[in-house]
């Protein structure tokens, strides 16, 4: 027997080597500086293996102080190495022993609440210059140990740990640091050593006592490192830690053990740092046996679940640069009840005719209890696909990239424990998938969800309230409320505070741009914006879109700026004609936001479409149905609500007449300028302020208090009495006239709607020697060299042969009616329109040319004829709005001496409800041996024979006429 045990002796002894950390690197993981890796042990980067090649096998030591045997032992356990070290005890033969049985989780208790301190701490250690450097940190920081700092925690009287941190730049955070454990010993020496005596947690006392303050079962928040309790302290909360090398199980049953002797069963909460190579994961499941075998409720909380783009290797420093110290408390609660909700499967209940209905909020679903957690805490409603929540006087819209990753965080910290091996449960996450934070997201919006006419009605929002009317016998009243969410959707901030006494000294001044009756059109629509739909009921079609006019610095924008922050600017829109326009050819995207506007003000409008076809912007002055369309949605009939004003410095495109042109649009000029310094004689000029544009605080506290006084006194005075248009009538027609040359000619002929039949030589007659009269059109060589010169506009393009003339004209004329009239040859018809007849029969002034210096007037016709075309003509420019009564001029040309006949006249008439009626129907005949009446001064021969209402001097026969004076 001691034989065979010397045997046995002999062969460990020679075969069993000395252990040399080197030959298993492969299982330790390295850190950037050379020789260097991770302790298995403690988990820090401080240990190092010695390069000296003259100590065989080199030494290793962790600075950190963990032992070498338990670094040893970590690294090849003994049962894997018996045989290979020198020395070591033979193996035995195992004697089976019974297999240590871990208590199973205990359940952390419903009332459980995260302990917090009073107030969040002020008294973190600072960051220092070291009075001493230990030799290891000197040889660790190296040539950087000139910039190392010390930061001194203190775990009791006796017992402290040094942070020392210096500037590193292969680092990822640009700093190194390293920890040193002291202590105190008996004769009151400082000791850079651990020490024997027990180390408790960082901090522990303190959260020991809050613990003893908490209503409930205290919940103590755990985290890694004495710089993250000082952190977790700074927002209130009570956090403990383990010292660096204490994160075995052994040691961390110490800290539990003293917390359940001081506390009884309070429940511990681990928050582990986000470690790519596990080693929080590996923390977190020494702390859950620990506690397991201590007998307390515990929680491990990754935190990745916290703050799902947290870098690696953050931790709660990381977390709290991405949310604030109370949302965090709140995520941590939450973790917690979902826990206790998760932890035992409510039993079934069978449905009983006699049992109540539940409440109106239940929370049994997943999707119940994520909206009473998430968003039971204030109101929110959701228009369009959007979440708002209440922010006091406003709904304030939250976007879905802010909404999901706070419920994904509800998601993944959501647990359901099941049935595991051995009847245990174990923890499962079923809902932390994107497909239920989608269901989550669109369940709240369901829940919430109210119908987006609603936004931003009924009355405007002020910061004292909201102001409003209510009708009183078709009267407006205007009244002002609390704010209130139930009531109020509005979602726009509001800036202005409402003041029925408001001094209006700034706002008069700022009104001064336009004339006084100009103001009341302005304000008066702007008023109406207050409550369009009850306006519109009582006053019809009188609102119109207003079409601001004016170059320079003429208040225009100033105008618009006081109204934006009226309404919050988010209140008030600017979709541009240009908009409108692509709206029209199909693209109805840049509209949408019209459908919750009050007030459309666009500043920059480009000179392109005409006005008077884009067909939207009628929709919109009359309040009839939209289309609102996003991009992947389709679209939505709304009602727009707004009153609109469009800013322009040129004149616009507009060249219609009729009279839904006109019943539509109305033109505000802006003639007046302001200047640094104003000629005070003029008052076209103003004295310029700046702060009217720049300055949005004066506005808001200045100007917008009594502007809002206007509107609302101007909406009263819209329902008692309308608005006045008629000082913005002249500036409409210059614009019809700057844009349609032919509406100057139609009021200088005096050429109306009336009961006559013209025919198109009837109109080119005076057209051609109105060119002529104001130099569009000169005639050289007898008639045969005809010149134009073309209209400012080039879109207003000159009529220059009869073939043209019908078209033109009736674009003003819309209403005249085209018919087909016998022409006098009686070889075929020619067309004229019906409902027209000049008024004005003025004779005109004689055209000296170049070429014509002694042009005369054209001979008399043989009587009894007498020409009247010329008797449309007057060297002034009359005016349509004397189109009433329809006059006749008894004033002949000069060069005619015979008076004109009444019955000429009368047979120049045709009737308006025949068609076809030659022997009435005043014509221009066409006669190669006839000498031209439309030439007048100048002697040109057109092939006209007559004017209009005559007759020819003797009858010709249809053989008679040449093919030339037919085409003509």
């Amino acid at each position: 027997m001691n034989g065979s045990t010397n045997k046995v002796n002999h062969i460990t002894a020679s075969t069993i080597e000395a252990f040399d950390l080197r030959n298993f690197i492969d299982r330790l993981e390295p850190t950037k500086e050379k020789n260097r890796y991770i302790c298995p042990v403690c988990g820090g980067n401080n240990l190092t293996i010695s390069d000296d090649p003259h100590k065989i096998p080199p030494p290793y030591q962790c600075w950190n102080n963990c032992d070498c045997a338990d670094i040893r032992e970590a690294v090849a356990p003994w049962e894997e190495k018996t045989g290979r070290r020198t020395g070591a005890r033979p193996k035995k033969k195992a004697t089976p022993q019974p297999k240590e049985k871990i208590p199973a989780p205990l359940p952390i208790p419903f009332n459980t609440k995260l302990v917090l301190l009073s107030q969040p701490a002020t008294d973190a250690p600072p960051s220092q210059k070291p009075s001493y450097i230990p030799k290891p940190v000197k040889a660790k920081a190296s040539e950087n140990v000139v910039t190392a700092m010390e930061t001194v925690y203190k775990y009791s009287e006796t017992q402290s740990v040094v942070r020392f941190d210096w500037e590193d730049k292969e680092n990822d955070k640009g700093r190194d640091k390293t920890f040193v454990q002291t202590h105190i010993d008996s004769n009151g020496r400082i000791i850079w050593r651990k020490g024997d005596a027990p180390w408790y947690g960082y901090k522990q006392d303190e959260a020991t006592n809050a613990a003893e303050e908490t209503l409930g079962t205290p919940a103590i928040l755990w985290v890694e490192g004495e710089k993250n309790v000082e952190i977790a302290r700074g927002v209130g909360l009570a956090a403990i830690s383990a010292q660096g090398s204490n994160w075995r199980e052994a040691d961390l049953r110490v800290i539990l053990e003293r917390l359940k002797e001081d506390l009884g069963q309070p429940v511990q909460i681990f928050l582990t740092d986000n470690d790519a190579n596990g080693t929080g994961d590996k923390k977190g499941e020494t702390f859950a046996l620990a506690c397991r075998k201590a007998g307390l409720p515990f929680l491990v909380i990754p935190c990745r679940r916290i703050c799902h783009n947290i870098p690696n290797k953050g931790d709660i420093e990381q977390i709290l640069q991405n949310m604030d110290g109370d949302e965090l408390i709140k995520l941590l609660q939450q973790q917690i009840l979902g826990i206790i909700e998760t932890q035992a499967e409510p039993e079934p209940v069978e449905s009983a005719p006699e049992q109540e209905i539940p409440e109106s909020n239940p929370d049994v679903a997943f999707t119940q209890k994520a909206l009473n957690f998430l968003y039971g805490d204030k109101p929110w409603i959701s228009a369009d696909g959007k979440l708002y929540y209440w922010d006091g006087n406003h709904y304030k819209y939250s976007p879905d990239s802010v909404e999901r990753p706070k419920i994904a965080s509800y998601c993944d910290s959501f647990v359901v424990f099941v049935d595991g091996a051995g009847g245990r449960k174990r923890p499962t996450y079923p809902y932390a998938n994107p497909a239920k934070v989608e269901e989550v997201l669109r369940w709240v919006k369901m829940r919430v969800e109210i119908n987006p006419d609603l936004l931003n009605q009924g009355g405007i929002n002020c910061t004292n309230g909201v102001i409003g009317v209510k009708w009183e016998n078709g009267l407006p009243v205007r009244y002002i409320e609390a704010h209130d969410p139930k009531k109020h959707y509005f979602t726009y901030e509001p800036l202005v505070e409402y003041n029925a006494f408001a001094d209006t000294t700034d706002c008069e001044r700022l009104l001064e741009c336009l004339d006084e009756p100009q103001q009341q059109v302005l304000l008066r629509v702007l008023g109406a914006s207050i409550d369009l739909p009850a306006v519109r009921k009582c006053r019809g079609r009188e609102i119109r879109i207003l079409l601001a006019c004016g170059l320079g610095s003429n208040g225009k924008d100033a105008l618009r700026q006081t109204v934006s922050i009226i309404f919050g600017h988010k209140g008030m829109t600017s979709v541009s004609l240009a908009d409108f326009a692509q709206y029209d050819e199909g693209r109805k995207f840049a509209v949408s936001s019209l459908r919750n506007s009050r007030v459309n003000w666009a500043s920059e409008n480009p000179q392109t479409a005409r006005l008077d076809t884009i067909q939207s912007l009628k929709l919109l002055a009359t309040g009839n149905v939209l289309h609102s369309e996003r991009k992947g949605i389709d679209h939505i009939e709304f009602t727009p609500n707004a009153v609109a004003i469009f800013n322009l410095n040129h004149v616009p495109s507009l060249q219609g007449t009729i009279q839904a042109i006109q019943d539509r649009f109305a033109v505000l000029e802006f003639r007046k300028t302001f200047k640094k310094n104003p000629n005070l004689e003029d008052p076209s000029e103003l004295q310029a302020d700046p702060r009217f544009a720049y300055d949005d605080e004066f506005v808001r506290t200045n100007v917008a208090p009594a502007f809002l006084n206007k509107m609302l006194d101007a909406l009263e005075a819209l329902i008692a009495e309308g608005i006045d248009y008629e000082c913005t009538t002249d500036a409409f027609r210059a614009i019809q006239k700057e844009n349609n040359h032919l509406i100057q000619f139609c009021e200088d002929i005096g050429l109306v709607y009336g009961d006559k039949t013209m025919t198109a030589m009837d109109i080119w007659v005076h057209l051609e020697q109105w060119y002529i009269n104001n130099g569009t059109l000169t005639v050289e060589d007898d008639g045969k060299k005809r010149i134009w010169a073309e209209q400012a506009k080039p879109s207003d393009k000159n009529v220059k042969a009869p073939n043209q003339v019908l078209a033109r004209v009736r674009q003003i004329f819309p209403k005249a009616k085209l018919v087909t009239v016998p022409h006098p040859s009686g070889k075929k018809n020619v067309q004229a329109l019906q409902g027209i007849s000049i008024i004005t029969q003025v004779p005109p002034t004689p055209v000296e040319t170049n070429s014509h210096p002694n042009s005369t007037p054209i001979p008399p016709q043989s009587p009894p004829q007498q020409s009247l075309i010329n008797q449309g003509f007057h060297p002034t420019h009359p005016s349509l709005n004397d189109n009433g009564v329809e006059k006749k001029n008894d004033i002949s040309v000069s060069s005619i001496e015979e008076p004109i006949e009444e019955p000429i006249e009368e047979e120049s008439a045709v009737d308006p409800k025949v068609e076809k009626n030659p022997p009435s129907l005043g014509w221009v005949g066409c006669d190669a041996h006839s000498a031209s009446v439309s030439g007048f001064s100048t002697g040109v021969e057109t092939g006209v024979e007559t004017g209009v209402g005559e007759k020819s001097p003797q009858s010709k026969s249809p053989q008679s006429k040449s093919p030339q004076s037919e085409t003509s």
